[in-house]
């Protein structure tokens, strides 16, 4: 049969009509004869179906969707899969985030210890999609892996099925673009030498092949507070916040880091800062209020909103009620406030890659095979690679600082760690690899968030019940 199938494995996802965008762009090349959208909330499933099948009407896009609860009916004989969900929905990421900060310890959803907790939730998972696939699809599927932890995800997928799979992120594809914006060039003009890990790394971008150095920081601070409306030189100052400042910048040398950055080299400054918080609302109200009527604004109350959990939960409480009413203000909220956008795009593009043998080069999650030298060869790592119908295939990025090599190193076996505590349900593996995370460093600070996080979650842990049982009784865990 002409055409391929694919597969969205948490449709629920606010994102998902990007996709059908996406898809429409590259119809003439990349066509699709079926889109399943799998999730098990029918809820949330029918709120963006209905605004997906709305957008493809609009944009005259006549694509077959199907509609499934149930994974391994829905990558039967698919080419291939994105994963983009999140078990225990926008709750669980308040728990983690407001579980960490009762410790002591920042909350951040992707970073240690909510980091670690979504792992633990979200790992089994991805595991049971990858063997799905690998049974089920086509045998030359690929799962393109969207859902957060990214790196820790994709970790598990390698060590634990024989799925071919890769990992992304948008901050590379925004490098990218905003590189491109800010010097008037096509996107393939631009270069970026990158490398670490997901929500760790650096990159130095090369225009038309020349190294812009610390210029480009300069111009990518400016492109960023446009995108996000952030006005004038005030608006600058505030996009500048976001991430590192350049003492710490000229002092690594790759004008380039995303803004978890700060929490590696800030950690006690931002265990104290807002920037992580709720506070990111009064930054965006008014540049939404440009975008959507008031009688839409004003159905958002963050009253209430002490974290970016409770941030986003609201937000999505507002736009899955207009997805369901197939008003678009719905998807201007989220693309106006959430960090989710360009995710179909970089999507698309490696699957797109792969089907038409371009020889893209594209930053994703993929084992090293020894492009970042002092990590092991199947850890997975964020780098540039050649993407083809053959495969993926890292680029080595040469050397890089000692200081970066270490945290790289510190930030995989953390990873590991988890990934072997998710599936084993090991509460010495998930307490060491708090222990060794560049975050903590500490065993008592992480033994109490990794106990309270257990608890707070355990109807989402099933590996855990029996330690959960221990500590629930007051008996130590191990």
């Amino acid at each position: 049969m002409d055409g391929l199938k694919i597969v969205n494995i948490g449709a629920g996802s606010l994102y998902t009509p990007d996709f059908g965008e996406e898809l429409a762009r590259i119809k003439e090349v990349f066509p699709v004869r079926e889109w399943v959208l799998e999730d098990i909330d029918p809820e949330r499933l029918d709120a963006v179906g209905k605004m997906t099948e709305f957008l493809m009407k609009k944009i005259n896009f006549p694509i077959k969707v199907l509609y499934s609860s149930n994974i391994k009916e829905a990558v039967k004989d698919a080419d291939f899969i994105f994963t983009s969900f999140r078990v225990g929905g926008a709750e669980s990421r308040i728990l983690d985030e407001k579980v960490s900060e009762k410790n002591g310890v920042l909350g951040q959803e992707t970073s240690a210890p909510g980091g670690l907790a979504m792992g633990l939730r979200n790992v089994p998972i991805i595991v049971e999609v990858a063997r799905a696939v690998v049974e089920y699809a086509k045998p030359d599927a690929w799962l393109i892996n969207l859902a957060n932890p990214a790196g820790m995800l994709t970790e598990a997928v390698y060590r634990y099925t024989k799925c071919k799979a890769v990992g992304l992120c948008n901050w590379p594809t925004n490098f990218y673009k905003y590189t491109a914006a800010a010097y008037g060039v096509k996107k393939k003009d631009v270069f970026l030498r990158f490398a670490g890990v997901n929500h760790m790394n650096w990159a130095a971008p090369y225009v038309n092949g020349r190294h812009m150095g610390m210029e480009a920081y300069e111009k990518f601070i400016c492109e960023f507070a446009n995108v996000f409306g952030l006005q004038g030189q005030a608006g600058i100052e505030k996009g500048r916040g976001m991430f590192p400042g350049r003492e710490i910048l000229d002092f690594v040398g790759w004008p380039y880091v995303p803004t978890y950055m700060r929490l590696y080299y800030e950690t006690e400054e931002m265990n104290k800062s807002e920037i992580f918080k709720s506070h990111m609302w009064n930054m965006m109200k008014d540049q939404l209020a440009d975008k959507i009527p008031d009688s839409v604004l004003d159905q958002i109350d963050m009253s209430k909103a002490e974290t970016r959990g409770d941030f986003t939960a609201e937000l999505d409480r507002v736009a899955i009620k207009l997805y369901k009413e197939t008003n678009e203000a719905g998807r201007v909220i989220i693309h106006s406030t959430r960090g989710g956008g360009s995710y179909a795009e970089c999507g698309i593009e490696v699957a797109n890659a792969i089907y038409n043998n371009t020889n893209e080069v594209l930053v994703v999650d993929h084992p090293n095979w020894g492009t970042v030298k002092g990590i092991e060869y199947e850890d997975v790592v964020e780098t540039p690679c050649v993407v083809n119908r053959s495969g993926i295939w890292p680029i080595a990025m040469g050397e890089i600082s000692t200081h970066m090599i270490f945290f790289i190193q510190e930030a995989k076996h953390y990873e590991k760690l988890a990934v072997k505590a998710a599936m084993e349900g090991n509460y010495s593996a998930a307490l060491e690899a708090l222990v060794i995370s560049p975050l903590l460093h500490s065993f008592n600070k992480s033994r109490s968030v990794l106990d309270d996080l257990l608890v707070a979650h355990k109807q989402h842990l099933p590996n855990f019940a029996k330690t959960i049982a221990r500590i629930e009784s007051g008996q130590r865990a191990y």
